[in-house]
């Protein structure tokens, strides 16, 4: 008998084992604003540029469920899209 032949997901681990140690058992939390932000790199030829709104929401989707560490959206360079929150960036 194999060593992974105790382990019902065999000798890797598994990302649905990684969600439930982690407390996370519902996949695709932020299915929608993933989809979102792949429509728009799509139908943008991949122009990463033209979709950082999408990115943006993407990513603060994944923050505030505990998906990714929170980091603040000025670090992460999107500081011009904050929508008046303090340090967002204004052009004259």
């Amino acid at each position: 008998m194999s060593a992974s032949a105790n382990r019902p997901w065999g000798s890797f681990p598994c990302r649905l084992q990684a969600q439930e140690r982690n407390g996370r058992k519902e996949p695709g939390e932020c299915k929608s604003f993933k989809e979102k932000f792949m429509k728009c790199l799509r139908d943008n030829r991949f122009e990463n540029a033209l979709c950082r709104s999408e990115s943006k929401d993407y990513l603060e989707c994944r923050m505030e469920r505990q998906l990714m560490a929170q980091e603040p959206l000025e670090k992460l360079g999107f500081g011009d899209l904050m929508d008046g929150k303090p340090g967002a960036e204004t052009t004259s």
